[in-house]
């Protein structure tokens, strides 16, 4: 699944990528967050996405 979920993601060709290996591995530091990520689905997803968003804008 964690596959699925990196299947859109566009790598940057000339700046570094701060999620991403070279070959599409995630870095150490976040492969927790995405694999978590990945294990959930449709309404958690979006639920998880409205918190972040929220968190942002009152955090900064």
């Amino acid at each position: 699944m964690l596959r699925d979920l990196l299947a859109a993601y566009a790598v940057p060709d000339s700046r570094f990528d701060e999620m991403l290996q070279l070959a599409g591995v995630p870095r150490p530091h976040w492969d927790t967050f995405l694999r978590s990520l990945a294990a959930r689905e449709g309404t958690e997803i979006n639920d998880t996405l409205s918190l972040m968003e929220r968190e942002i804008r009152e955090n900064g």
